[in-house]
């Protein structure tokens, strides 16, 4: 009988302590009233509520498992659609009203950088590290060209406005400014005048100018300009439209740009840096510019008169003006004035405004959305320079470096960034906050679940009333850090471990103060000096051995009662950094800084297996209670499930997109906790699917085999010239495969019964006609999926597929019309060559043109119908208003 293990996977809202991802810089505003907040949430979204510091909703796909993580943001001008880049290079869009996953697009080789929609929302642009853009079809779901130029990474793109506008700029690491044709698909104008990587620029809505940063002091200001020619007949028409120059701003802050944006109808100009430092400046109107330019000059004039004055200032004065569009129109400084500037609590990834006016005022405020480098969001208000809001309490401020669970399973307990944090496990909602903590390394849940045991790198023992959320006793436990903590069994006493070479021995007692309820408290019942620093101890779950992991390598084994030696076990090459002891107190397993874990017997002291687990430091391992599996977690993102008994690897979790330190398992085996250096708590629930290990080992060599292809092949489309068809930016990855195989096995399936199947055939095909069958089965396949998918298909399959096609379009109403005439043009356009040289194919090809052409104008005719019921229904409820109104 093969035997089977239970997965444990990740669950909805079981990913704590993150409310802005490190790896991605963007936080949007998704309504009007500024107080909901769309963050990056490592691999998912979330919106936040800024009055309640709660999450509203969270977008992630329906797989339960770790997916690549999100590096950039954008949002259609409605909200109604969210895009995210991810660190694999895909691009998936979701529908923010039902939270839902739309459509994933796969094209790009490395991480997506800056995203862009069109004003429209029907075009979607996206740029990468690896140097590409791509346009893609929002609406047919699909890529439409490659645009190539660029020499580096892609660090912002931008759609300009304006009615008939197909252009669209992109900035990057190589120091240029591109402008390209949509409709050509190709680079009209290049921008040279930074001198390093261009980090941000930003377009206003209207498409009138451009505003760019880079490493340098300075802000470049750029003006879309409209290239006249003059016709035979004399009369002025617009040719072109070109880019220009207009000058430079000097900024405040010398540290390089983060982020440019226009707020305010394109009045406000947001410049945010690296640094705490955000500067505004206002954009004056045309004629306050021109006035501004005049009193300018005139002063120039008057001290040129005057024989001079400072040149430093007077260059300082005219630097915004230096290769501008000339003397009589106005320079940078003269369309750009600053008016505030802020600092914030830490250092700013992203900034975004908001402009909004009180009621009873007349001037206008300026809301300023900022994600901070310390996992918070803030919201600022000008010109007052305050805070409004913050979202500080559902997230760490640094990595995760200890958790705990409750031996109730309803809580649990993380450590990082001077704060512990308890969650509830049910809502995923952190319900206590503790501060002053210091560098917290290890911590448990005392007996009763009411009070946290934290030992801090300081070497302090807190005691931690979780109702009160404060701390109710510090102890100095040890002279050096407090690696490890751990409860003896009978719940009475704990043991802890440090940098000063000691075991202490406690014990829990009550503690009466004056005027005060009786608390929980410790005391140290006595003490045992080692040979070398303690990094990791465990007692046996039938209390008989103690074991401690020494800085030399080596794990002591001694008798708990006594603390008499016992057994010496030799085998690392580097410190021990985590061990524990299975349920029935026969198997030690540990994990080592030299990537090994091995299993001892605790009866001879002999190591069973010594298995090499991870590709880095092993930094944490746990027995499931109740067994002989554990699991075993590294610095190299990844969590091992194991099988103790017969040496095996059960399955691997792509767990965080950081190093693990530490993991924590329930005291029934059901939830698993582990902690990151990307300041996330990830919760991970057993449940009733099954794993098999033949199963599980061909998933794996799969996963591996599609990665070496897709490293050693180029890119679907590499080698051909950008712009010629969709193809060019489809990757072919494992999904797109698999529809060329549901596509091909339908055919072939449908090709075996004849059009009016019997009972039993009519079962093998779902209870359907085939021709029915056929479209369930390419409706089924993602848009983004489907052209890619059509392009593997052999030529055999793609005259079956056509006349596959021809037979349903003769049907008389057919609800898939469009998404068939779609299938036949894409393969007719990439197989036309040999079509049109195939005898066959020529009478297939007559009978498509009239079916496909009969078709769709039963749809046009059908969608006419409907839409001129719908005005005649709505023209009759106007009237009745209007009667209604009448009447009163």
């Amino acid at each position: 009988m093969v035997k089977a293990y239970q997965r444990y996977s990740l669950l909805d809202n079981s990913t704590l302590g993150v409310i802005a991802s490190a790896g991605c810089a963007d936080a949007l505003w998704v309504d009007d009233s500024g107080n909901l907040v769309l963050t990056a949430n490592l691999d998912s979204l979330v919106i936040w509520n800024l009055r309640t510091s709660t999450p509203i909703s969270t977008f992630k796909e329906d797989n339960n498992e770790t997916n690549s993580e999100i590096t950039c943001l954008a949002k259609d001008e409605q909200a109604r659609l969210i895009c995210s880049g991810h660190q694999d290079g895909k691009v998936k869009v979701w529908a923010r009203v039902s939270s839902s996953l739309q459509m994933s697009l796969d094209g790009h080789r490395s991480a997506v950088l800056c995203l862009s929609f069109n004003a429209e929302g029907t075009l979607l642009a996206s740029g990468s590290q690896d140097t590409d853009i791509i346009v893609w079809d929002v609406v047919a779901e699909s890529g439409l060209y490659k645009l190539r130029g660029h020499k580096d990474a892609v660090t912002s793109l931008h759609f300009l406005a304006g009615e008939g506008s197909g252009k669209l700029v992109s900035s990057s690491k190589d120091a240029l400014i591109k402008v390209w044709e949509l409709d050509q698909q190709c680079c009209v104008q290049t921008l040279t005048g930074h001198r390093s990587e261009v980090w941000s620029t930003a377009v206003d809505v209207h498409g009138r100018r451009m505003v760019s940063g880079g490493a340098d002091g300075e802000l470049r200001v750029w003006e879309l300009q409209a290239q006249s020619a003059m016709t035979r007949s004399g009369v002025e028409m617009q040719q072109d439209e070109n880019i220009s120059f207009v000058g430079s701003l000097i900024r405040t802050s010398r540290s390089r740009v983060g982020k440019l944006s226009f707020c305010g109808d394109g009045r406000f100009l947001l410049c945010q840096t690296v640094d705490k430092n955000v500067q505004i400046f206002r954009i004056r109107s045309h004629e306050d510019a021109v006035r501004k330019m005049k009193r300018r000059q005139k002063r120039q004039k008057q001290k040129a008169a005057e024989g001079g004055g400072d040149e430093e200032e007077e260059g300082k004065e005219e630097r915004g003006h230096q290769d501008g569009a000339g003397s009589d129109h106005p320079s940078a400084v003269d369309l750009f004035q600053p008016i505030s500037f802020f600092s914030t609590s830490n250092k700013i990834r992203s900034a975004m405004g908001m402009v909004s006016t009180r009621k009873g005022e007349a001037q206008e405020r300026i809301k300023i959305l900022t994600c901070l480098t310390n996992n918070a969001v803030e919201v600022w208000e000008l010109p007052d320079s305050k805070k409004l809001s913050s979202l500080t309490i559902p997230g760490h401020r640094s990595d995760v470096r200890a958790v705990a669970i409750s031996g109730d399973e309803l809580s649990v307990a993380s450590c990082a960034g001077g704060e512990a944090k308890v969650w509830n496990l049910g809502s995923g909602k952190c319900f206590r906050t503790v501060g002053e903590v210091g560098y917290g390394i290890c911590c448990c849940f005392a007996p009763g679940d009411k009070y946290l045991l934290v030992g801090t790198k300081e070497g302090e023992l807190h005691i931690l009333d979780i109702a009160a959320a404060e701390i109710v006793e510090s102890i100095a436990a040890h002279a050096g850090a407090l690696w490890a903590l751990h409860l003896h069994p009978d719940g009475k006493t704990f043991v802890t471990a440090g940098a000063d070479k000691e075991l202490k021995f406690w014990t829990f007692g009550s503690v009466k103060e004056e005027d005060k309820p009786a608390r929980l408290g410790a005391a140290v019942n006595k003490a045992v000096t080692m040979e070398d620093d303690i990094l990791a101890v465990s007692y046996s779950p039938d209390s008989k051995f103690l074991t401690a992991s020494l800085l030399d390598t080596t794990i002591k084994v001694f008798y708990a009662d006594s603390m008499k030696f016992f057994l010496s076990l030799y085998g690392h090459r580097l410190p021990v950094l985590s061990l524990d002891i299975s349920s029935d107190s026969t198997l030690l397993v540990s994990g080592s800084a030299d990537k090994n874990v091995k299993i001892w017997g605790l009866d001879f002291g002999d190591c069973h297996k010594s298995m090499l687990a991870h590709r880095d430091n092993v930094m944490a391992v746990k027995f499931v209670p109740r067994t002989h599996y554990f699991f075993s977690a590294g610095k190299d993102k990844q969590i091992k499930f194991w099988d103790a008994d017969k040496f095996q690897l059960i399955t691997t979790i792509k767990a965080h997109f950081a190093e693990i330190w530490c993991l924590a398992m329930s005291p029934r085996g059901d939830i698993l906790a582990s902690g990151s250096h990307d300041r996330s708590v990830r919760i991970w629930r057993r449940t009733e699917e099954h794993i098999y290990l033949e199963e599980e080992r061909q998933k794996e060599l799969d996963d591996l085999l599609d990665a070496n292809e897709q490293e050693a092949a180029p890119a679907a489309g590499e080698s051909v010239l950008a712009g010629e068809d969709s193809a060019a930016v489809a990757k072919q990855t494992k999904q797109v495969l698999d529809a060329a195989d549901r596509i091909t096995e339908a055919l072939d399936l449908c090709a075996q019964f004849p059009e009016k199947p019997t009972a039993i055939q009519a079962a093998m095909l779902l209870g359907l006609s085939p021709n029915a069958y056929f479209r369930q089965a390419v409706k089924q396949i993602r848009s983004s999926e489907l052209e890619p998918a059509l392009m593997q298909l052999s030529f055999d399959y793609v005259l079956a597929l056509l006349e596959r096609i021809d037979k349903i379009m003769a049907e008389s109403l057919t609800a898939e019309a469009e998404l068939l005439s779609r299938i036949v043009l894409f393969v007719v356009k990439i197989h036309h060559g040999r079509l049109t040289t195939t005898g066959s194919a020529l009478p297939l090809l007559r009978s498509l043109r009239s079916s496909t052409k009969r078709s769709l104008q039963q749809r046009c005719d059908s969608t006419g119908f409907n839409l001129a019921a719908l005005r005649s229904i709505k023209r009759r409820l106007e009237a009745n208003a209007s009667e209604r109104d009448i009447s009163m």
